[in-house]
C-alpha cells in the first residue's frame, strides 16, 4: 500500500509498529509479509473483477466494536453474483 503522507509509516501494511504488529517485529518480523500483501491484493482484485457484490435489500449495517477496532457485522448479508462475459483473467 502506498503511503498517504510522506513519512507516515502507519499506513504501510507490511511495516511493523506498536499499533500494527500483525507480522511481528524486530529481528523476528515475518519475511513473507511482502508475499502475503501481494497475495491479498491479487485475491481482492480477482474478486472485484469477476463478481458483483452488494448488501442484500433491506439489510442495514450495524457497526461492531471489538475493543479499539471496528469489526464487521457477523450477520451481514451479501448478494454475490458472477459477472457475465469473457473470463480471461
Amino acid at each position: 500500500m502506498k503511503r498517504r503522507h510522506e513519512g507516515d509509516k502507519a499506513s504501510q501494511f507490511v511495516q511493523s509498529s506498536r499499533e500494527h504488529n500483525i507480522f511481528g517485529g524486530g529481528r523476528h518480523i515475518c519475511p513473507g509479509r511482502f508475499f502475503a500483501s501481494t497475495e491479498l491484493k491479487l485475491c481482492l482484485a480477482h474478486i472485484l473483477l469477476k463478481f458483483d457484490l452488494r448488501l442484500s435489500p433491506g439489510y442495514h449495517s450495524v457497526p461492531v466494536r471489538l475493543g479499539v477496532y471496528a469489526g464487521v457485522d457477523p450477520n451481514v448479508r451479501l448478494e454475490i453474483r458472477r459477472r457475465e462475459g469473457p473470463q480471461c483473467i
